[in-house]
């Protein structure tokens, strides 16, 4: 099971790049706006069945900030993921078990709602997270 999780990551990180390259040379410009001072854009692909502390952990590993790309069967979104992003008036709480896909799911619902939201671990411990999109 974690052989075919890996071989679907790998295929549709490579969908994702073979599209951002294909968008780019079309003259749709650089769709990624997280970038660090020395310019790379750097880039947690994340799927429907991750779980949110998960991709968490790793846009932290990246540096703390990311293009998280959520794939999906027909495309792909672009969210600017910060770990320390600045808590705004419209947080919401999210537990680090719900998945990217009820994510997804509960943001297209909600699409002017939110501009931050906490991941939380447990009652006691909450990381804060924000993005835009």
């Amino acid at each position: 099971m974690a052989e075919k999780l890996l071989d679907d990551r790998s295929t549709i990180t490579t969908r994702v790049m073979k599209s951002l390259s294909r968008l780019r040379a079309h003259g749709h410009g650089d769709i990624l706006s997280v970038r660090r001072a020395d310019g790379v854009a750097p880039i947690v692909v994340a799927l429907a069945d991750d779980c949110v502390g998960d991709v968490n952990a790793r846009v932290t590993e990246v540096g703390g900030c990311a293009n998280v790309i959520f794939a999906e069967r027909d495309g792909f979104m672009v969210w600017s993921w910060d770990v320390d992003g600045l808590e705004s008036i419209d947080t919401i709480d999210v537990h680090h078990d719900s998945t990217m896909g009820m994510l997804r799911i509960w943001l297209a619902q909600n699409p002017e709602t939110v501009a931050s939201f906490n991941v939380l671990a447990s009652a006691a411990h909450a990381e804060e997270l924000a993005y835009q999109f």
